[in-house]
């Protein structure tokens, strides 16, 4: 649970095994992304605004089978299976980061310095342009 809620900001608990933070996958400014973590070690989020649980577990370079408790040897049987994120979902979030960037880069432009802020985002999206690319090669 630590690995998840590391990664995320604005982390607020709102009751036993549930907390609150601001959306990886959107631009948040406040939080809108519910986490629960039920009694069997699943982890179940929610974002209010609508993001999907493959960009929200993307935005954070986790994978879906981190929402899952591990498996045991010899319990379940059967060797989990690591699922890909597709093509399409792969150029959804490069579109939407190349927009962030373009963005962040005229705001710099325009005032001529960068914020700590700015900085933060587009290290931010170099680390998901960089993991993305690292999908493609699975």
């Amino acid at each position: 649970m630590s690995l998840l809620l590391d990664r995320l900001e604005g982390v607020r608990a709102t009751g036993h095994s549930r907390w609150v933070a601001r959306c990886p996958a959107h631009d948040d400014s406040r939080p809108s992304l519910a986490i629960t973590k039920k009694a069997d070690g699943a982890v179940l989020l929610h974002c209010f605004a609508g993001c999907e649980v493959g960009d929200l577990v993307g935005a954070l370079g986790l994978d879906l089978s981190d929402l899952f408790p591990a498996r045991q040897p010899g319990v379940h049987g059967v060797k989990p299976v690591k699922r890909r994120f597709s093509a399409e979902q792969v150029l959804h979030a490069v579109a939407f980061e190349l927009i962030e960037v373009t963005l962040i880069v005229g705001a710099i432009a325009r005032r001529g310095s960068v914020t700590r802020t700015e900085r933060e985002r587009l290290q931010q999206s170099v680390s998901r342009f960089m993991a993305a690319e690292g999908r493609t090669h699975e």
